[in-house]
């Protein structure tokens, strides 16, 4: 069933006070330079009357909350999104955003207008809007193609504007400058991989106050634009600042773009890192990242969106840490290269891999995987690295719970692509029941255990993890719980322990059901006689191997031991049918039969012979195996004796 869109029951431990610029009220008395003088108010647009025809193009914006506010439970922040009809002229008509739900944003469409209707928005206080009797699209949106390689194409004009009745705060135009050349276009240079270079151009200082007010955003932009001599354009910005506290105002305002090479308009209420690259995340295209919650499972039952609920995300709630963008929205901007993100459909054989930490950029950063109906969901490893550094200091703290501060957690994390408001869902790892959500800040994926979504469904086991990796197994085709090969390799240390990575799938078509599995450094062993799994490096295996294995050897008594003999380290492993042993000098050697008992008698590697230093060798008449020191000879008539 589709979600059922809720707030969840969780309260931000972040007062309004900290992320909000102080208010700084005028002195009556204290002396100011002087102000620019204000342009002439723009003549007001004659509002349509009902029944009249507008052509133009459908602008559509999200009105976004203040941290303190997004998670308040009486207001339904789905109705965030604000619609308009720009005409030629530059004149806009605000239209209910359900009357036009099926259009998309950059359209260039006819509509006839009905009445003036009162359509609640939240975090603002908009006037009203005109239905929409009839809409007919007459162009598609135009492609937002990739902006100009260069140092800045994505260019920013800022202007500070007091709406009437606000308050100018001590925010000052250096500041908003700062913010946007400093850390914003550096978030967005470095996860774009260089491909969105913010930079601002014209900048406008505040002036005397406006008579317009935020309940008509689009004429504050135009009053801003045509003060700035501001036009249109992909790659161009409009930002203007608002005083924090400005009544009627959402915290933040962005226009949505269609794209990595879209520019766009945009409002803030406060001079900061968070919800200014928010915005110009809408005005690039992203909707916003939000959590989906279900009934104890992770994507089905009865479910409800979470707006701005991936804290992790720059498209979440601007609360203050802004960690690197997840996967779907990299994907979604066409900065995620696929070497980067593999992808695994429903029907592939299981494979595991080593992900990792997102804001390491390098490496294995997300999997994509799609499932029957062709939904994407990703993968991806969030550890205190690069942009997620903050993960791991004081600054990781949002929620209070039962009266303690509640951190987010660092692991592995599913996210699930999507389109409309929310265009990435984070989903909650160890899913609680629908009335426990509001005491369940935990997503993470638990480790050895396993999970499933998407119609296939797709199974992923989080193996192991580390600060530099995390070892994941997906798989479509049944729903097995570990096998004793994979639990013995996590006892060995996993891919961080002595045998390294996996080299390939584990195999089970062995002698009597046996099963091995190869990694970098050495092997294991399945023995279904005795259900005990054994090791071997990789030279003896190898050996092993080449010997007939299983077949002709048998499986292994024991695992792999140290020797420690005069002429050396080496490591020896025994069979039913011989056993190899290794030096560094010798390589594996391959002893059996009497050959074997005999140097066994005398002292195996610690007696005169020492190590082996070859394999037994067809001679006249019997057999040959040499050692260090000196050789073993068997035959019929005289069995096994030293020379």
């Amino acid at each position: 069933m589709p979600p059922v869109r809720s707030p969840r029951l969780l309260a931000l431990a972040v007062a309004a006070a900290a992320v909000l610029p102080v208010l700084v009220a005028p002195s009556a008395t204290a002396e100011e330079p002087p102000a620019p003088a204000a342009p002439a108010d723009p003549a007001a647009p004659e509002t349509p009357a009902p029944g009249d025809t507008v052509v133009g193009e459908l602008v559509q914006g999200y009105v976004d909350p203040s941290p303190s506010a997004a998670l308040e439970t009486e207001e339904d922040h789905a109705d965030s999104l604000v619609s308009w009809i720009r005409t030629d002229s530059g004149d806009a008509v605000r239209v209910p955003t359900e009357d036009v739900e099926d259009i998309d944003t950059g359209s260039t469409v006819e509509v006839t207008l009905g009445a003036a209707v009162e359509d609640e928005v939240a975090a603002a206080d908009l006037a009203p809007a005109q239905e929409v009797l009839a809409a007919e699209v007459i162009a598609a949106p135009a492609e937002a193609t990739a902006p100009a390689e260069g140092t800045v194409n994505h260019q920013v004009t800022v202007v500070m504007l007091q709406p009437a009745g606000a308050v100018r705060d001590g925010t000052t135009l250096a500041q908003v400058v700062d913010t946007v050349n400093g850390p914003v276009a550096s978030f967005w240079a470095e996860q774009t991989g260089g491909a969105v270079r913010l930079g601002v151009g014209p900048a406008f200082d505040w002036t005397t106050q406006s008579s317009l007010t935020c309940e008509d955003p689009f004429a504050l932009w135009s009053e801003a634009a045509t003060r700035a001599g501001w036009q249109t354009a992909p790659g161009r910005h409009l930002l203007v600042y608002v005083p924090a506290g400005s009544p009627g105002c959402g915290y933040g305002l962005g226009t949505v773009g269609t794209g990595i090479g879209s520019g766009g308009m945009s409002y803030v209420q406060a001079p900061e890192l968070s919800v200014i690259a928010h915005e110009f995340g809408h005005n690039l295209g992203l909707g916003h990242a939000s959590e989906l919650l279900c009934d104890g499972t992770l994507d089905r039952g009865t479910c409800a969106v979470s707006p701005y609920d991936d804290l992790y995300d720059v498209m979440g709630v601007s609360w203050g840490p802004v960690g690197s963008l997840n996967a779907p929205h990299a994907a979604r901007l066409g900065v995620l290269p696929s070497g980067a993100a593999p992808t695994v459909r429903v029907g592939s054989a299981p494979v595991q891999y080593a992900l990792s930490p997102v804001g390491a950029r390098t490496g294995t950063r997300a999997l994509r995987l799609v499932d029957t109906n062709g939904q994407v969901y990703w993968l991806e490893y969030r550890m205190p690295t690069g942009r997620d550094g903050w993960l791991g200091t004081d600054e990781n703290w949002v929620y209070l719970w039962n009266g303690a501060q509640v951190r987010l957690q660092s692991g592995v994390q599913v996210r699930l692509a999507a389109e409309g408001d929310d265009t990435s869902l984070l989903l909650d790892g160890t899913p609680s029941r629908m009335d426990g959500w509001g005491n369940d800040p935990w997503v993470t994926l638990p480790g050895l255990d396993s999970v499933w979504f998407g119609l296939g469904p797709f199974r992923v086991t989080v193996l192991e993890h580390r600060a530099d990796f995390a070892r994941v197994e997906v798989s479509t085709n049944g729903f097995s719980p570990l096998s004793a090969i994979e639990t013995a390799y996590m006892a060995h240390g996993g891919m961080a322990g002595w045998l390294g990575a996996p080299t390939g799938q584990e195999f089970c078509g062995l002698p009597w059901g046996g099963c091995r599995r190869t990694y970098q450094n050495g092997s294991l062993y399945w023995n279904p006689r005795t259900a005990r799994v054994f090791t071997m490096s990789a030279a003896t295996a190898a050996r092993y191997e080449a010997a007939g294995g299983a077949a002709v050897l048998g499986y292994p008594h024991a695992d792999e031991r140290q020797t420690n003999a005069p002429g050396g380290a080496g490591r020896l492993t025994s069979f039913p049918g011989g056993d190899i042993v290794w030096t560094a000098s010798t390589g594996a050697r391959l002893v059996r039969g009497a050959i074997l008992e005999r140097w066994r008698a005398s002292g195996a590697e610690n007696g005169p012979l020492g190590y082996p230093t070859g394999d037994d060798v067809a001679v006249p008449g019997g057999f040959k195996t040499d050692f260090a020191g000196g050789s073993v000879y068997w035959s019929a008539a005289t069995g096994a004796r030293m020379v």
